[in-house]
């Protein structure tokens, strides 16, 4: 994909006359007096830079001689737009591609946790701009304990879960979402 390069071609973008109504191309017909689509300059143009826009999205520097670019250049939008990752275990992560960035969802369970402590969980994969939010609950220890489990502190890499019950020590699932 290149732009026209005739030594007719306007050497900056025209500004393109007013839209008119929108319609469909013709061949015409002189019998019944309808003439044929004229196909205009800004038309052409407008055509041309929705296609270069694509080449240049996707990374492909624009050629004269190669005539699968826009073919190349979405294969390559399209792969970086569905790039779903994964790890699905009982500690894993989900990265969901977006036009806007990559969310990330991401879960476990802490390990044991005493009456009235913290305890540190690293997440399995750093969020690259931020965790927004991140939340636990206990792991049902089968008791009629009265138990209290929530998130003190997140970053990127891990957060703080602090629990506060009678007895017995438990493990808290955990999940976090960003970005």
């Amino acid at each position: 994909m290149q732009r026209i390069d005739d030594a007719t071609a306007a050497t900056s973008l025209p500004t393109p006359e007013a839209a008119g109504t929108p319609g469909y191309f013709t061949e015409g017909n002189p019998t019944a007096g309808t003439p044929a689509t004229n196909v205009r300059g800004s038309w052409l143009n407008m055509i041309q830079e929705e296609l270069m826009a694509v080449v240049t999205a996707g990374g492909v520097t624009p050629s004269k001689t190669t005539y699968n670019q826009v073919y190349q250049a979405l294969q390559a939008l399209f792969q970086q737009k569905s790039a779903f990752a994964a790890s699905l275990g009982g500690v894993g992560y989900l990265k969901i591609p977006s036009p806007v960035g990559t969310f990330i969802l991401q879960w476990g369970t802490s390990a044991t946790l005493a009456a009235n402590t913290v305890i540190g969980v690293t997440f399995p994969v750093a969020f690259p701009s931020a965790c927004v939010a991140a939340f636990a609950n206990p792991v049902d220890p089968g008791t009629t304990a009265s138990y209290r489990v929530n998130v003190t502190t997140v970053s990127k890499t891990g957060a703080v879960i602090g629990c506060t019950y009678s007895s017995p020590a438990f493990p808290a699932f955990w999940f976090a979402i960003g970005y």
